[in-house]
């Protein structure tokens, strides 16, 4: 494989195609659909995709469509069915150490605030409960039935802030950044004790009640984030800052979900099932005391983006052009949520690489030709 060249991409989502030239011969060897390679033995692939997660695995079965085009995929550890003892390793000879100045300034990612009720109906707080667990797991086993076919937190709805709700910069900047028909927050009602999002319950909760969280996530965002080197050695994680809430718009918005989620469990039609608020203790109302409550228990919705944005060569914050092309350096694409130049309302882990594999397969086609 001839250098692609010394360009660091940082990406959170993790999937990278790599192109070969088209003169380049494929594999000699006679591979299986599933292999996990050859200790020590070289080969020679027209596409190499690194990350196989959903969209790299999505792009690389696409584009193994092509009769007479070979692709490998790349992947940290093995797989246990076939191991032959050939753990991947992605050296990362391309990288340059930086310093403090961040290598990208543009991740972002919702967040979610709100707080947890106690409530008269069976919820998956239940599981804690041991015996019921048993109950649950049994039931699923023989007859797949029961609470354990639902995940829990599969309902969802979008919402638009009114002014009133908000600071008037607030506002004027989400009419003027965004869609018209754009929702600014989404309700994302989870079945469980949420509180401050640790995973950890607090000692003193009761095993035996149930509860809901009333989540609101912010899906129009002014706070981005940064990715930054930690060392030149590879093996050292980098420094990952997200930033959440550190644009006081996006804070405004926060408090104002808060109170949204709150409305939310008072409505008439939850009130023959909701006993009560159970956190944040203390039931907080000012506007500061519900900042400090969302300062320890905002919780991101695991949806980063923007790590390598898509935009025009001369936006300097722009990684790949609008073919997924990582700007300045041949044959290397990005091809994951990570190129998404702003964090859409709806989730992004659906598959989101339809338009790159044609893409990549017509040029392709036409180096082939």
């Amino acid at each position: 494989m001839k250098p692609i060249g010394t360009a660091l991409s940082v990406c959170l989502a993790g999937t990278i195609v790599i192109a070969l030239d088209s003169n380049q011969s494929a594999s000699p060897y006679d591979l299986p659909a599933q292999y996990s390679g050859v200790p020590g033995t070289d080969a020679v692939y027209d596409f190499v995709v690194v990350g196989g997660g959903t969209a790299g695995l999505t792009v690389a079965s696409r584009l193994s469509q092509h009769p007479t085009v070979s692709v490998a995929v790349i992947e940290a550890g093995d797989f246990y069915e076939i191991s032959n003892g050939n753990l991947s390793e992605v050296p990362a000879y391309a990288s340059y150490y930086t310093g403090n100045d961040p290598v990208q300034k543009n991740p972002l990612d919702a967040i979610l605030v709100g707080p947890t009720y106690s409530v008269e109906i069976l919820t998956h707080s239940g599981l804690s409960n041991p015996s019921f667990l048993a109950e649950a797991v049994e039931q699923y086993n023989k007859n797949r039935s029961g609470i354990l076919t639902n995940v829990g937190g599969d309902l969802a709805g979008f919402e638009k802030l009114t002014k009133s709700t908000l600071d008037r910069s607030t506002y004027t900047s989400l009419q003027d950044q965004f869609p018209e028909d754009w929702p600014h927050i989404v309700f994302l009602v989870l079945d469980s004790y949420f509180g401050t999002g640790s995973g950890q319950n607090p000692s003193d909760l009761d095993s035996a009640k149930q509860y809901a969280a009333a989540s609101v996530g912010l899906t129009a965002t002014f706070s981005r984030g940064n990715v930054s080197i930690n060392s030149s050695d590879a093996a050292k994680n980098p420094v990952i800052s997200p930033n959440w809430l550190s644009d006081p718009r996006d804070l405004d918005m926060a408090v104002a979900a808060f109170r949204r989620a709150r409305q939310l469990f008072q409505a008439n039609g939850l009130k023959s099932i909701v006993i009560g608020e159970v956190y944040p203790a203390g039931h907080p109302t000012t506007r500061d005391q519900i900042i400090e409550v969302i300062r320890q228990s905002a919780n991101p919705v695991y949806n980063a983006v923007g790590t390598n944005k898509m935009g025009q060569r001369n936006d300097s914050l722009a990684v790949v052009d609008s073919l997924a092309r990582v700007i300045g350096v041949d044959g290397l694409r990005v091809v994951d949520a990570s190129i998404f130049p702003f964090l859409p309302t709806s989730q992004p882990c659906a598959t989101v690489c339809k338009f790159p594999p044609s893409t990549i397969l017509s040029e392709t086609n036409s180096a082939l030709a």
